[in-house]
């Protein structure tokens, strides 16, 4: 298979003493910087960020993991060059590829490294296979990939793509109802940052039960709104759909349905919100009349909802809006689906510690929830023909993989370690992983990773590449204040 080699925005750490490229991060160079006056080729070019910001688009030939270097042509630049990849920050892809159609979605969350903070690694495919030490997934990207059981912390199963949208990873797909986006929103270490008073909104269609999750941090006091299932991208009470409001410490969220009607579905102070500097919010939506939601703010259940139909009449604008000119910051936006049951909580007995109530004790393998809302104790003994093995302390049991939703699995303590090379790619389809970089072509990218061993994945599966993902300078970058 032969792919045209793709393109890239390339953004160049510097030390100020030189005008384009420290000398030391450059092993060869074809050539001087071109003339000015040379035209840039028509066509569109995805990009590359290192920790800085001066920007050169370029087409990105090969990159070598071992040795740290990239080759790219530029028309910026004269010839090849090699540059080396130590500062090098994100690789953001641009290619015009959709993912095959599927019977359904297993999504396979492995476990944290070591002090390593959200997001997880996801990866997705069809659920085929299991035994007491792999998991295997079949993926349209990469072939079968052979989980170590031991390092796959979940599984859950959807009939649908169960990612819609991660981000954010740039302006594009993004407007401003009142004008250029530029000038009211910027760009910066994967987030949005408003200019002052501004909107900013896509329009995303959601499935009928979907989560909504996004974190928002501020300087001073929070004064924002977040709009969904929104009827328009404009800031204005008279839309249907919902409105979340955070003003200093008051909380609210309203809803107006199809038939304009408003309800207020919370509104109560939140004293906590004035101590901190961010927070993360989770919107869990069932859209149908008989569906449950719920707003949850750090982790706390803050409202719960039921008797509405989303269904008909509502909009498909996600909006974020800053009010009273407060700095605000979002990120970590992801939408994506659910299914429709809501996370458990903790009870408190009279003493005040925390209590749960386990109607499975005593049952062998773990909880295995199923579409309908049903749940089986028991382990997934094999995957034959798209249906699951199930054993079970009552027997055997076979039930067609799309039907299941999720488990958690068993198994000893292990976590992926952390190499001084490792890469995460992001998948254009949601989620992300993180392997030892072995090279990049424009049309592989080679790694390896203790969860499934060395792999070979179909590069247009990526939206993004972070690298150096543990060094002290990218966490001193992303951690910056300068927003």
């Amino acid at each position: 298979m032969i792919f045209a080699p793709p393109t890239f925005r390339l953004l160049v750490f510097l030390s100020c003493t030189y005008p384009v490229f420290a000398a030391a991060d450059v092993v060869e160079s074809g050539g001087a910087i071109a003339e000015a006056d040379q035209k840039e080729p028509a066509q569109d070019r995805s990009k590359i960020i290192f920790m800085d910001n001066t920007s050169m688009t370029g087409t990105i030939h090969s990159i070598n993991g071992e040795k740290g270097t990239l080759e790219f042509t530029s028309p910026s630049l004269k010839g090849k060059n090699t540059l080396k990849t130590g500062q090098l920050l994100d690789l953001q892809l641009d290619f015009d590829h959709e993912a095959p159609e599927s019977g359904h979605y297993a999504l396979a969350t492995i476990k944290p490294r070591y002090d390593e903070e959200p997001p997880q690694d996801t990866i997705r495919g069809s659920f085929v296979g299991i035994d007491q030490d792999h998991i295997t997934l079949d993926t349209w990207y990469a072939g079968q990939l052979k989980l170590k059981r031991s390092m796959v912390q979940g599984l859950d199963i959807f009939e649908s793509s169960p990612r819609l949208y991660d981000g954010p990873s740039g302006l594009e797909g993004w407007v401003s109802p009142s004008g250029a986006i530029e000038d009211h929103w910027e760009f910066k270490q994967r987030a949005f940052i408003a200019k002052g008073n501004g909107t900013i909104s896509r329009k995303i269609k959601m499935p009928e039960k979907v989560k909504l999750s996004f974190n928002i941090a501020w300087k001073g006091s929070p004064y924002f709104k977040a709009a969904f299932l929104s009827s328009s991208n404009r800031d204005s009470y008279s839309n249907r759909g919902y409105i979340l409001q955070v003003q200093s410490s008051y909380v609210s969220l309203n809803r107006t349905g199809a038939d304009h009607q408003r309800s207020d579905l919370y509104s109560q102070n939140q004293r906590t919100l004035l101590e901190g500097e961010n927070l993360t919010c989770e919107i869990y939506l069932d859209r149908r009349p008989e569906g449950q939601n719920a707003l949850f703010v750090d982790g706390k259940k803050l409202a719960v909802w039921d008797a509405t139909n989303d269904l008909k009449g509502m909009g498909d604008w996600l909006t974020f809006s800053s009010i009273r000119n407060q700095a605000v910051k979002i990120s970590r936006i992801s939408i994506s689906q659910w299914d429709g049951q809501l996370p458990l909580e903790e009870s408190e007995d009279e003493n005040g510690q925390a209590e749960t109530e386990d109607i499975f004790e005593g049952l062998t393998g773990q909880r295995i929830n199923l579409a309908n809302g049903d749940a089986i104790v028991g382990e997934v003994a094999k995957v034959e023909d798209d249906k699951a093995v199930l054993k079970t302390d009552l027997g055997e049991m076979s039930v067609p993989v799309a039907r299941l939703r999720s488990f958690g699995l068993v198994s000893k303590e292990d976590q992926p370690r952390m190499y001084g090379k490792d890469i995460r790619a992001w998948f254009t389809e949601g989620g992300s992983v993180t392997l030892r970089l072995d090279s990049i072509t424009p049309e592989q990218l080679k790694g390896y990773s203790q969860v499934f061993g060395e792999a070979e994945f179909d590069l247009r599966a990526f939206s993004r590449i972070e690298f150096n993902v543990w060094s002290p300078e990218r966490e001193n970058f992303e951690d910056s204040d300068s927003w």
